[in-house]
């Protein structure tokens, strides 16, 4: 698994860059947090604009939300360009224990094109994504 996001750097990737990263894709994972929905200006124009090209670009299947804060746990909370993916199940990450229990279940989601091969190499990549996952704030919404 190779993520784009990097979180000591992502702020100093240009936009052309990040929707390079989406491009290259094989799968979008957007982190749903509550500062999404209360971002304003150029953060939320920003935020904005990298899901609409991920939901123009790829196929429904390849975009993953996983929802990191509690709040956003009902869908009726998102708001703006979050509704774009209300049809979309989510991944449950907003405590450390739904993290532990549905870290495999996003490796399965990640990992289950034919890129990668079967859900038993999973386990071969599992630490990296784990990593990735660990490292979210809530000023970043890619992987």
């Amino acid at each position: 698994v190779r993520t784009k996001f990097d979180q000591n750097d992502f702020d100093e990737i240009k936009e052309e860059q990040k929707i390079q990263a989406v491009e290259a894709s094989e799968r979008v994972v957007i982190f749903i947090t509550g500062n999404i929905n209360d971002a304003e200006g150029n953060s939320r124009a920003q935020t904005a604009a990298q899901i609409q090209y991920a939901t123009n670009t790829k196929p429904r299947e390849c975009i993953i939300p996983v929802v990191m804060d509690q709040s956003m746990l009902d869908k009726r909370n998102w708001k703006g360009i979050l509704r774009q993916l209300l049809d979309l199940p989510y991944v449950d990450m907003s405590s450390k224990i739904h993290r532990t229990q549905n870290i495999d279940t996003l490796c399965e989601l990640i990992l289950s094109t034919k890129a990668y091969g079967t859900y038993r190499e999973c386990n071969n990549y599992k630490d990296t994504v784990s990593s990735a996952v660990q490292n979210i704030d809530d000023d970043h919404c890619f992987i």
